[in-house]
């Protein structure tokens, strides 16, 4: 059975020892130097002891948790201990994947089991990339794919390359990481040219095994091929764009398609046109007649073709990988409505205001101000402008953090509420300005707690995996950030949390951020009778 308190010390005596260590670092003299050497583990400031301490006791404490949370507890757990003790955070996550191995899931393409044991391994590869190359025999489905493809990244970076191929072989049936792959295939010597066509018939012969009805998105086949396929046999290519084509004909969807990336933006109306855009710079290279065929019986296209002649390249020069891609349906009507067409162009109007930031903050701010309060948009816009003139124009980086409060509370989705939230407190507290960072903190505790009221709620209760409710993630952002304010006010607000599981989870993440661990991306999980929704990359 849970215990309501997460760590072993009480709360009172722990605030004492976090009240203690505090007034010791400010009244402490420094000690004269000495001239023996030191230990090569790394001095650790008042602060950080208490993280570690505090972390210690949550190692047994995670043992007593459900193996789902366990394994997440673990997790965390060894992301603390990454930067201090590499032993102990390699036993921290090989006792996360043993609590996977407990975890009982139906669905295994959408199960906790599945998403837990893909980070696990991750992480491992970066820790002990032999030891997680022992535990593949051990996985299946997608951990087995994600272990894989990360050992593959691994070896690549090392420039390990026959490694790293030798991989490839070993996904069976699983279809070809494409991006990992042209990563690969763009690292490869001169002298491994035969094995780089090798891979890219291998990527060919798997997307042809593999159907893709209404896939699109920065991994797939027509980006593997734009970023591979110089000095490879034009007839190859061809082959490749042939069979990329009419796998994007055979959807038969209607879809409204925007790519976005640093240069701009780009809208199609259906699969085949997307992947005509990708590919066109290469077929006016190698067929330069079939390409203006293709152009005229495409208009839309033509269109996009002439404004951005390099595809993805001109859209993104470094990497020729999109930032965003969205994809809607059209409405029962069959047409695509005025909010659809609007909701396109958000992303590049907040480009254009970044880019004149530094030069003129005051017109920057102005224009973020004009914005329409749609789709949140003059909230994105206050809150990335502040982030860019943070150092430059301090003043009116204060001054949209400020506006940007005030349109807060009006945004309807909690969940962005907190995520707009929480990256006001941070900038705040980049900016030294602690009182308004308190005043987030403050109402990011509030809005957890009705978080938790709805993810709880009898009637529909939120089924995803615990530790990423809304409720757990928004606790967790603000906890890490009282904790740069006063571990006293975060560890207070940890101890009020109803639930003891989330207890020990927010406890963990109050040690790592004492210790000073880089933050975890959070990822937000709903899934009620009438909801379900999954999103990643909230910082």
């Amino acid at each position: 059975m849970l215990r309501p308190r997460p760590f072993g010390l009480t709360l009172g005596a722990l605030l004492a020892l976090l009240l203690t260590l505090t007034v010791s670092a400010q009244t402490a003299k420094p000690s004269p130097p000495r001239k023996v050497r030191t230990a090569d583990k790394p001095k650790l400031t008042p602060q950080q002891q208490t993280g570690l301490s505090i972390l210690e006791q949550q190692v047994g404490v995670a043992k007593g948790l459900s193996p789902v949370v366990r394994a997440f507890a673990s997790m965390e757990i060894a992301r603390g201990y990454e930067k201090l003790d590499r032993h102990k955070a390699l036993s921290a996550l090989r006792d996360a994947f043993q609590a996977s191995q407990s975890i009982e899931d139906s669905d295994p393409k959408t199960s906790n089991k599945t998403w837990v044991q893909g980070q696990v391994v991750a992480r491992l590869v970066a820790l002990d990339p032999a030891y997680c190359e022992q535990l593949v025999p051990r996985l299946a489905g997608p951990p087995r794919s994600a272990a894989i493809n990360r050992l593959i990244m691994y070896h690549t970076r090392k420039k390990q390359f026959a490694q790293a191929i030798a991989l490839l072989g070993q996904l069976g049936d699983e279809e070809f990481p494409y991006i990992i792959g042209s990563n690969l295939v763009a690292a490869l010597p001169p002298e491994m040219a035969a094995d780089k066509q090798n891979l890219f018939a291998q990527a060919l012969a798997s997307f042809s095994q593999h159907e893709h009805k209404n896939e699109a998105g920065p991994g797939d086949f027509g980006t593997f091929i734009s970023r591979t396929w110089r000095g490879l046999p034009p007839d190859m290519v061809l082959q490749a764009i042939d069979e990329s084509l009419k796998q994007a004909r055979q959807s038969d969807t209607d879809l409204q398609i925007t790519v976005g990336a640093e240069k701009g933006s780009a809208s199609f109306s259906s699969i085949y046109q997307y992947t005509l855009f990708q590919l066109m710079p290469i077929l006016r290279v190698l067929d330069s007649d079939r390409a203006e065929s293709l152009l005229q019986e495409n208009r839309d296209v033509q269109s996009a073709a002439k404004q951005y002649p390099n595809g993805l390249q001109s859209l993104d020069p470094e990497n020729g990988i999109p930032d965003s891609i969205t994809m809607r349906l059209p409405s029962n009507s069959g047409e695509f409505t005025a909010d659809d067409r609007y909701d396109d162009q958000p992303q590049s109007q907040i480009r254009q205001i970044i880019a004149q930031a530094e030069r003129d903050p005051k017109q920057a701010l102005a224009a973020a101000m004009s914005l329409p309060d749609f789709h949140n948009t003059r909230a994105l816009a206050l809150l990335k402008l502040a982030g860019a003139i943070l150092k430059t124009s301090p003043g009116y980086a204060d001054n949209a953090l400020d506006e940007l409060m005030k349109i807060i509370p009006s945004i309807q989705r909690d969940i962005v509420q907190f995520d707009m939230l929480a990256g006001a407190g941070d900038d705040y507290l980049k900016l030294g300005n602690t009182e308004s960072a308190k005043k987030v903190v403050d109402q990011g505790f509030r809005l957890a707690e009705k978080l938790y009221a709805t993810d709880t709620d009898a009637d529909d209760p939120n089924q995803a995996f615990k530790a990423m409710w809304p409720s757990t993630s928004a606790w967790r952002r603000f906890v890490a950030l009282a904790t740069r304010i006063s571990p006293q006010t975060a560890l207070q607000a940890i101890n009020s949390i109803p639930d003891p599981e989330i207890q020990a989870l927010e406890t963990i993440a109050l040690a790592d951020s004492l210790l000073g661990a880089p933050p975890a991306t959070q990822m937000v999980a709903v899934k009620t009778k009438s909801k379900n929704s999954y999103m990643v990359g909230l910082q």
